[in-house]
């Protein structure tokens, strides 16, 4: 099984998992369940602290075109005359919230971001696909940020540790929710794969 066919079968069929026992906004319990997976499955993987910005396609398309908006009052002209719509995922703290959000990196090479989606909760027009799956260019971690323009989507990620302890939330630490969805997800790809089932 190699790395890409993995990543496209957890993107099609993890959130649906995730969601039988977690909220939309839960990023920490999201990416244990993604590293757990991946490392079940052979692979490395560890978390990685960000701030998301997450904007429609003419979000995308303007930022392509002219860089980040100069002020406000310029990014409200681009939501009234384009409408452009953009969110902020972890930029500050909530109640509850660990001041930041977490994604997993697979290998090195991929962000896989299994909680993105809940920027549809804040914006339901942005429609933020239920798992996201960015593969990262040669270095592009080291610089602290990862963004990509797509046609109908601006993803952005700024690596900067979060505001709240996360490490000792029993989401991270491991739950039995956390810990029958990983079940249930390394089930699923590997019938889907025509893999033998585990029996341990």
């Amino acid at each position: 099984m190699t790395l890409k066919t993995i990543v496209g079968q957890f993107v099609g069929m993890a959130r649906r998992e995730i969601l039988r026992d977690h909220t939309r906004s839960s990023c920490i319990a999201s990416t244990r369940i993604t590293i757990d997976v991946f490392h079940q499955l052979g692979f490395a993987a560890e978390p990685l602290e960000v701030v998301a910005t997450v904007g429609n396609g003419a979000y995308s398309r303007l930022r392509a075109t002219h860089g980040p908006p100069l002020n406000r009052a310029s990014l409200e002209s681009w939501a009234t005359v384009q409408g452009a719509q953009v969110v902020g995922i972890g930029h500050s703290a909530t109640t509850g919230g660990v001041g930041g959000h977490l994604v997993a990196v697979v290998e090195s090479s991929v962000i896989v971001d299994a909680a993105l989606d809940q920027a549809n909760l804040l914006v339901p027009s942005l429609r933020v696909p239920s798992v996201v799956a960015i593969e990262l260019r040669s270095g592009e971690l080291n610089s602290g940020l990862v963004r990509r323009f797509d046609p109908a989507l601006f993803i952005e990620y700024t690596v900067r540790p979060a505001l709240n302890d996360w490490r000792s939330s029993p989401d991270w630490q491991g739950t039995p929710e956390t810990e029958t969805a990983v079940a249930r997800i390394i089930a699923k790809i590997e019938a889907s794969l025509g893999q033998r089932p585990r029996t341990e």
